[in-house]
């Protein structure tokens, strides 16, 4: 009688080795190639020696979907800073003093909103603005504002002085750029058109993942559920990180300790982030909320973990 040998599926568990680590490790190994094999070896010897027992496994495929999303929001959203920098160099070609005005001074709210970009591509020149009629200048801003500005009548005023006050260049020149200007509001408008699109993808994408590290974030003051998709998709799970300090010396919010015998310094260089993108997030949250929703995200293992 044949004997029945019962088959054993092996389970394979996958570990996320931070690159950094096993970088320094190979360190280790003087005068070592760079090659298939010889990273082969050295992954396999690097969990040999017990540097694998404190890592999770790897359940990331969720956040790879998320993070794809939202690096390439903020991929459109470098272009959208982009292409406005480019456009106020030509903007002060063709009317210096509307970019120049300060506060009570200006005609618009936003010199890329509607209106503003009607007024500067209809508009051959500055000189057009100062020749038109009041009654016609007040009905162009009241139609290109759908009525929403409160005193039209001081927005012409101020719209006049700075065309009145900017720098008039030779005839030939205003046509060129105001087709460039208005190319460079075509392209603004086409990549908010695709962000918007982008941010219903990150929203559909997240309603699947953990909802409690979600509404965590979205507590702190300054996080909405843009940043907030973008934080977890390059923290991954939060339970990752025993304590605040991982945390944020992931996010390279860590100053190493330098000291020999006696002598401690008292200057220390600021470690390099884990991930780039992620130190930059925190960056602009604290420059827009303050230090107050940064100590409240960097606290959130213990606040996750309670």
């Amino acid at each position: 009688m044949a004997a029945l040998t019962s088959s054993v599926i092996p389970i394979i568990c996958f570990l996320l080795v931070n690159p950094k680590v096993a970088s320094n490790y190979r360190k280790s190994y003087i005068g070592m190639e760079k090659t298939d094999p010889t990273d082969t070896y050295l992954i396999t010897d690097f969990g040999r020696v017990g540097r694998t027992k404190k890592l999770e496994p790897w359940r990331g495929g969720q956040f790879i979907a998320l993070k794809r999303l939202t690096r390439h929001r903020t991929h459109l959203s470098e272009c959208i800073t982009r292409e406005k920098t480019y456009l106020v160099s030509n903007l002060y070609l063709k009317f210096s003093e509307l970019q120049l005005l300060e506060r009570d001074d200006k005609p618009f709210g936003s010199l890329y909103g509607a209106t503003s970009s009607a007024v500067l591509t209809e508009f051959l020149s500055p000189q057009e603005i100062m020749d038109m009629p009041e009654e016609d200048l007040l009905t162009f801003l009241a139609e290109k504002s759908r009525n929403r500005i409160c005193d039209i009548s001081k927005t012409s005023e101020l719209l006049r002085k700075a065309a009145r006050d900017s720098y008039h260049l030779d005839k030939c020149m205003y046509e060129p750029l105001n087709i460039s200007l208005a190319s460079s509001f075509n392209c603004i408008h086409a990549y908010q058109k695709e962000i918007k699109l982008i941010e219903q993808a990150i929203e559909k994408c997240i309603n699947g993942m953990n909802p409690n590290a979600l509404i965590i974030l979205q507590s702190i003051p300054g996080i909405g559920p843009v940043w907030a998709s973008g934080i977890l998709s390059e923290i991954g799970d939060i339970t990752a990180f025993h304590s605040s300090d991982a945390l944020a010396k992931y996010a390279g919010l860590y100053w190493p300790k330098g000291y020999s015998a006696d002598f401690t310094s008292v200057t220390t260089k600021c470690q390099k982030p884990e991930i780039p993108i992620f130190a930059t997030i925190l960056a602009k949250r604290q420059t827009t909320s303050g230090s107050t929703s940064l100590n409240m995200l960097i606290s959130m293992p213990e606040n996750m973990l309670r």
